[in-house]
């Protein structure tokens, strides 16, 4: 048998020696190093569990070389009702953390972390039974009084969290969830420092903190709408929130609304290109689930809004604005909100008609300050908007909403620019069954003060060369029949032709309108300003107060009539 040469002996005796040793370190890690992580683990959160904090997993990996922790099949429980009435609950598919250094605790209770990666966690926030009372005047949730049971000072290099989802109570009294899918978080830097809390109400300091999510969709409890977001971008730092193509979409036709519903239903569809808030205090959203912010900027969006009058009328109660507010289930206070370049549009269908009356408002600008369900003895809600009315004449429209009003107290004032009178067909026709064969609006303006109960004030319409005629004349429910005997009489003797009339005064429409408290609050507008203009153009019925006269003065009959008329139009 031949001898093996002395280098390879000692390269297998080498080998053998290296071989053992590694087997040794394995079997080492595998019965002692691994179980002696799992313990320290399992007393670490023993020790969060008597402090609220509830963490479970189903495995455990320890990689020394690596210096990771991975937990697998994690659960967690959080009670945070003491600091922010609601606590919540979740899952993960596998939560990574990757330890800057050894030892990991560093000097004088000082944890330092490289990573912690969170992957497919789902989070439940539940509201809590107790209802906790807050101010303007309690303080801001301290986030270093979380950690501060068991570090005074905490060290991230960056969190990562990827497919998360977010299901949240909407209120107490109704059990359905609001689902948030696909969400993604980068944090970077994150540090929490025992020295600073007193200075800074505990807050960490970051470097970046950011959340999108991605194509989300979701429907409506009651599966009529359907509900896209194309993607939403949030920077927690810049206080900041961007969604992007968000779209609200009815999920049956308005063919099939009369075989859904018993009673009149408005059916609406939304697409907004860009929503962006900005200014939101997180720290109210945190303790109290109060959304605030300083603005709200939406760009280039488009409601439509159909009624089907086919279907009996609802007689519930319709609320004014400061009773629409305070219904909105989440607490909420935005200083500013900014629309432009976008459109409303309504569109009604009766009966009476093979086709639906539409009216639109293009280009639409508006400005709302104060809008809030947060209400104090000072709240007043104010808007102006500015729009194309049926893309012809410019409507400015101002509204005031003293919010704390009992009696539901608002006012109105308006103005509409020249345009030709026979773009309102498109609605008067299918609906009014009365046509615009003629006329020039000059101007409009209005102003109405109205309450839970009645509306008042003044419309000052001046328009040339009205006719009117009457539209399925034949049909005995026929509305227009009631307001006007036919075309001829509609036109001569009951609508009159120009406002002023020449050698007239100008004939100023009072406005009195009792609320029906069963037409929504826009219904009440609408109706208010109509009986002014019926006023004008001579359709008040008898009894009623009828159009006031107004003189024009010596100044105002030199030569030139539309001169006059302008002139006339500012006052």
């Amino acid at each position: 048998m031949a001898t093996q040469p002395p280098l390879l002996r000692k390269l297998l005796i080498l080998l053998g020696g290296v071989s053992a040793i590694v087997l040794v370190i394995i079997l080492s890690f595998r019965l002692w190093i691994q179980p002696l992580v799992d313990q320290a683990v399992q007393l670490g959160l023993s020790q969060l569990h008597e402090q609220g904090y509830q963490v479970n997993y189903q495995k455990l990996k320890f990689h020394p070389l690596r210096r990771e922790i991975v937990l697998r099949g994690a659960s967690v429980s959080v009670d945070t009702a003491q600091v922010a009435g609601n606590y919540f609950t979740g899952e993960l598919a596998e939560l990574k953390i990757k330890l800057n250094q050894y030892p990991y605790w560093e000097t004088d209770r000082f944890l330092a972390i490289q990573q912690i990666h969170l992957q497919n966690p789902v989070i439940r926030l539940h509201s809590s039974d107790t209802i906790y009372q807050t101010d303007e005047s309690s303080k801001p949730l301290s986030y270093y009084a979380l950690i501060q049971p068991f570090l005074d000072s905490l060290s991230i290099e960056s969190i990562r969290i990827e497919n998360g989802q977010l299901k949240q109570a909407l209120s107490q009294k109704i059990r359905d969830t609001l689902v948030v899918s696909g969400i993604n978080i980068a944090l970077t830097d994150l540090y929490l420092d025992s020295l600073r809390s007193s200075t800074n109400q505990g807050l960490p300091t970051l470097a970046s903190f950011n959340i999108s999510l991605d194509s989300v969709r979701q429907m409506s409890k009651d599966s009529l709408y359907a509900f896209s977001v194309g993607a939403v971008e949030v920077d927690v730092l810049d206080k900041t929130i961007h969604i992007q193509d968000f779209q609200v979409q009815p999920t049956f036709n308005k063919d099939e609304l009369i075989t859904l519903f018993d009673q009149q239903h408005n059916q609406f569809a939304a697409k907004i290109s860009s929503l962006k808030v900005t200014g939101i205090q997180l720290n109210q959203w945190v303790k109290s689930t109060q959304l605030r912010a300083q603005r709200i900027s939406v760009d280039s969006a488009h409601l439509a809004i159909f009624k089907d009058k086919r279907l009996l009328q609802n007689r519930a109660v319709k609320p004014l604005l400061q009773t629409m507010l305070q219904s909105v289930p989440l607490a909420f206070q935005v200083d500013t909100i900014i629309v432009q370049a976008s459109q409303i549009e309504y569109e009604e269908r009766n009966g009476l008609s093979n086709r639906s009356g539409r009216i639109s408002f293009d280009r639409l600008y508006a400005s709302l300050y104060g809008a809030t369900n947060i209400f104090s003895s000072q709240n007043t809600f104010e808007a102006n908007i500015r729009a194309a009315f049926m893309n012809a004449g410019i409507f400015d429209l101002s509204l005031r909403v003293p919010l704390n009003s009992e009696q539901g107290y608002h006012q109105i004032r308006g103005e509409l620019s020249q345009m030709h009178l026979d773009k309102l067909n498109p609605f008067l026709e299918p609906v009014a069954f009365a046509s615009v064969k003629s006329g020039m609006l000059n101007k409009l303006t209005f102003e109405i003060n109205a309450d839970e109960r009645i509306s008042t004030g003044k419309a000052y319409f001046i328009y040339d060369d009205l006719k009117i005629s009457l539209v399925n004349q034949e049909h005995p429910k026929n509305p227009a029949i009631r307001e006007m005997l036919g075309t001829w009489v509609a036109n001569w003797f009951v609508v009159k032709t120009d406002n002023p009339t020449r050698n007239q005064p100008l004939r100023v429409g009072q406005i009195y309108y009792e609320r029906d408290p069963g037409r929504s609050v826009f219904s009440y507008w609408c109706y208010s300003l109509l009986s002014g203009l019926k006023a004008s153009i001579g359709l008040s019925k008898p009894g009623e107060v009828t159009a006031s006269t107004q003189a024009i003065t010596k100044e105002e009959e030199r030569p030139g009539l539309i001169k006059r008329i302008f002139k006339k139009s500012k006052n």
